[in-house]
């Protein structure tokens, strides 16, 4: 949402951190993995190879894989008239 990453890193069951970080206009799958695996390497956990993420995304992110992640985007929504944040709230899985 407004080219900002927000991302909860969980361990064991529990949220451990909550990290906000600007995205580069043109951010790549790549940039996303490099990202991830500082975050985690501040955090002392393992980089992950996984990522669910919700609400808009730039397309390169989900539906391929590199250095080992892989995206997928939660509830996805096309309807235009709802607003970001009922987009997030729909997004919601029972992890």
């Amino acid at each position: 949402h407004a080219q900002v990453l927000t991302l909860g890193a969980i361990e064991g069951g529990m949220m451990r951190a909550v990290r906000a970080s600007a995205v580069p206009q043109d951010a790549s799958l790549a940039w996303l993995a490099g990202h991830l695996k500082r975050e985690a390497l501040r955090l002392n956990l393992a980089a992950p190879a996984r990522l669910q993420i919700a609400g808009p995304v730039p397309a390169a992110w989900c539906g391929s894989a590199h250095a080992g992640l892989v995206c997928s985007q939660l509830g996805r929504t096309t309807d235009a008239a709802w607003s970001d944040g009922a987009r997030l709230a729909a997004s919601g899985s029972r992890a």
